[in-house]
């Protein structure tokens, strides 16, 4: 099972290669009700981007930690 999202890599020529020989179903352009965790990133980017920025990878991992906890 393949979901092909518009990604860049799925327009890939040795990817478009390979699903060339597979049946497509339609699939809608946008259905944020199939992905939920897109939800749970955009809370996520929220709130490792208020108040400020993080300084640095480590601060990075320990504000997104904190964001998933209480999300």
């Amino acid at each position: 099972l393949f979901q092909q999202d518009c990604s860049s890599p799925y327009f890939a020529a040795i990817s478009r290669a390979c699903l060339e020989a597979t049946d497509a179903l339609p699939w809608p352009a946008s259905s944020p009700d199939l992905f939920l965790i897109e939800n749970v990133w955009d809370a996520i980017r929220h709130a490792i981007n208020t108040p400020a920025l993080s300084q640095n990878q480590q601060e990075l991992c320990e504000n997104i930690q904190a964001a998933w906890v209480t999300s």
